[in-house]
């Protein structure tokens, strides 16, 4: 009976051992296994033209995404496929128009007794109004009624009062702008105050410094984009041009512009791909989170609060 438990008991400790290794290898794989991205696509005087996709682990795990013919999302393990959704294309003028003709031709008959129809109603409806239109009033009662709402001229007797809510209800809003001017004021000022400390620099900095590793490790490792760019006036695309050449050497020779000085249009073709590693994002996480300065930034930016709200209150 006990060799039974125990040999029960090494088959559990066996199997949970072989899961919490399944999952130590999947965490592991996830971390530091890296996710490729493709991006490509065109633009012309038709329209966009986009195709993206993501794989994992030598093509485990994909994502593709296609636009705008045949659009679609597509997520697949293997050669399963886990989600699938169909990107409708957008309607042009052409179907519009047929979809407004047949809206409006709903009420109409094919045998032509749409008119007869509207005539008919519009008779009826001059008999009701005839029916039911008042006689002519008396004219000495007309003049009596007329006397009667001239005696009373409520509006009249209350125009000063009238002026004088306009002029408080002025007056209140005035002061209303003025103290949201000044709350506004003094919490720019404390957070001015709290930017300009020696902490909050080398905060920044130290934040600085991590978001520039984490947008190095996921920048494109293969880029190549072809534009051809016109604006309205020439003068304008000579000025955009000119900056382009004197910042083309930060992209590279893969990043190229052409100018077109006789119509506005923006054409072209690009190819990025690259790769991110989930553990940069986790590591620079993490540092930041742990670091001293972001507590005692957060601690001040609590206690600055809770001021302002005491003074408000």
């Amino acid at each position: 009976m006990l060799g039974i438990i125990l040999k029960i008991l090494s088959i559990v400790g066996i199997v949970l051992l072989a899961v919490l290794g399944l999952l130590l290898l999947s965490l592991f794989l996830l971390l530091f296994f890296p996710f490729t991205y493709r991006v490509r696509g065109s633009k012309d005087d038709q329209g966009l033209c986009l195709t993206a996709g993501v794989s994992w682990l030598f093509g485990l795990f994909r994502v593709r995404f296609r636009y705008p013919e045949p659009g679609c999302l597509t997520v697949k393990v293997l050669w399963f496929t886990l989600f699938h959704v169909k990107i409708p294309p957008e309607k042009g003028p052409e179907a519009k128009q047929k979809n407004t003709k047949k809206e409006s031709g709903k009420g109409i008959k094919p045998d032509g007794r749409g008119e007869n129809l509207s005539a008919e109603a519009e008779n009826s409806a001059d008999s009701f109004d005839a029916e039911q239109r008042p006689e002519s009033p008396d004219p000495v009662e007309a003049v009596s009624d007329d006397t009667r709402e001239k005696t009373k001229s409520p509006d009249e007797k209350a125009f000063p009062g009238k002026i004088s809510e306009i002029i408080q209800k002025i007056k209140y809003t005035i002061h209303h702008i003025y103290d949201k001017i000044k709350e506004i004021w003094e919490n720019i000022s404390y957070y001015m105050d709290l930017l300009q400390e020696d902490n909050t620099k080398q905060l920044l900095s130290h934040a600085l410094c991590r978001g520039g590793k984490i947008l190095r490790s996921i920048r494109p490792k293969h880029m190549k984009v072809q534009l051809l760019l016109g604006m309205d006036s020439p003068d304008t695309t000579g000025y955009i041009y000119g900056i382009y050449c004197i910042l083309s050497a930060a992209p590279g020779p893969s990043f190229q512009v052409v100018p077109d000085f006789e119509k506005k249009r923006l054409e072209g073709t690009f190819d990025i791909a690259g790769h991110v590693i989930l553990w940069v994002f986790v590591i620079n996480g993490l540092r930041l989170l742990c670091d001293k300065k972001l507590r005692l930034f957060l601690k001040k930016l609590k206690a600055g609060r809770k001021k302002i709200q005491k003074a408000a209150a």
